[in-house]
């Protein structure tokens, strides 16, 4: 099964510090997480995407800005089936006790 999500990040609020380098292949990489809300946003954005933080960091009450958000698009039971661009409803809440924030 096929699941589409629109993802949009505002590259002007991404904290270059936090960008790394694989030793192995030497391409580089920017932990975030992607956050489903409850319900869609006034834009319909189901959720939205933050810049991961240490742990110390959260301890210490350390909050990273949101760097861009998301929208479900379409669940195709057929992957060569065309996508269309509406969005879509989650089916339930994601509830997750092992979220960094």
């Amino acid at each position: 099964m096929a699941r589409f999500i629109s993802i949009k990040i505002d590259l002007s609020k991404i904290d270059e510090s936090r960008i790394f380098e694989s030793q192995k292949t030497g391409a580089r990489y920017l932990d975030i997480t992607g956050v489903l809300t409850d319900t869609p946003d006034k834009y319909e954005n189901n959720g939205f995407v933050k810049q991961n933080s240490t742990k110390e960091e959260r301890e210490a009450g350390l909050q990273l800005p949101i760097v861009g958000n998301f929208k479900l698009l379409k669940i195709l039971s057929d992957p060569g089936a065309p996508v269309s661009a509406q969005p879509i409803q989650p089916s339930a809440p994601v509830q997750s006790d092992d979220l960094p924030f």
